[in-house]
């Protein structure tokens, strides 16, 4: 009885969804069909050309098949229209893989709580909490963070953050293209000392520190700079970790490789 009551009702809701659409369009119109949504929308009602999330997106929409439908959108024609970015999630988050993810949503529903401390934007992004923020890159700019490649990852308890961090730090250095001495000499000695944090070998955080900026903003192209980006938020956000694994005793946790560089191919 209750699946019957839910059937009904999302019947009711998709159907004056449909209504409200042909009031707009001006025309019924199979809502199915891509191509048709195509001419109405870009051709004849000239919407911007963006990705949106249409109704039979929906169920993407953060893996929540009535998410639309239950929140505070005053219909479902709203969320027929809601512009979405594509986003993989990483790690230790309620639903990993590739989704759609639409504007305003919180970073925190994406990841299972706001205290979570969550990497955004790949390995040219940042690390942070959580907290408040929501998926608009502009709001995430304002605010020092982004959403650049659209990953989104945590980290579980189990895998040691630091040597998380150094396998990055070590790709990421492989990475350059070899045309400018930031890139060669400065990433490599990046990751040298993110690798011996990690080993629990002595590492100096101050010259870590120093280096961090004597990279920052020289090199020939971004990639420095998100990779900086990329390692000096993590030393912030896993401070702790940090400052355990400074003092030569490490966390006691294995690096599970939780962060994919390719070598696990």
């Amino acid at each position: 009885e209750h699946l019957e009551s839910l059937e009904q009702h999302f019947s009711a809701e998709g159907r004056a969804a449909a209504e409200e659409a042909y009031a707009v369009i001006g025309k019924e119109i199979n809502l199915g069909s891509p191509k048709q949504l195509q001419v109405v929308l870009f051709d004849e009602l000239d919407t911007a050309a963006e990705r949106t999330v249409l109704i039979r997106d929906v169920p993407k929409a953060g893996h929540d098949p009535g998410d639309c439908l239950t929140s505070s959108r005053p219909s479902l024609l709203d969320c027929m229209f809601t512009p979405v970015e594509r986003s993989t999630l990483l790690g230790d988050v309620p639903h990993p893989g590739v989704v759609e993810v639409p504007h305003g949503r919180r970073v925190a529903d994406l990841v299972g709580g706001a205290d979570r401390t969550v990497l955004l934007g790949g390995y040219h992004g940042r690390w942070t909490k959580a907290g408040d923020l929501l998926v608009d890159r502009a709001a995430l700019r304002a605010r020092g963070a982004t959403w650049g490649a659209g990953v989104v990852a945590v980290l579980p308890g189990a895998t040691c953050p630091v040597g998380e961090v150094a396998r990055v730090a070590r790709w990421l250095a492989g990475e350059s293209a070899g045309q400018c001495g930031p890139c060669v000499f400065g990433l490599d000695s990046l990751a040298s000392d993110v690798e011996g944090l990690a080993a629990n070998a002595p590492v100096d955080l101050s010259r870590l520190s120093r280096r961090l900026g004597l990279v920052r903003g020289r090199g020939a192209c971004a990639h420095p700079d998100g990779a900086v980006g990329f390692l000096a938020s993590a030393l912030t956000a896993f401070a702790d970790d940090v400052a355990v694994h400074a003092t030569g005793r490490g966390c006691g946790r294995p690096t599970l490789g939780v962060l994919p560089t390719g070598a696990e191919r």
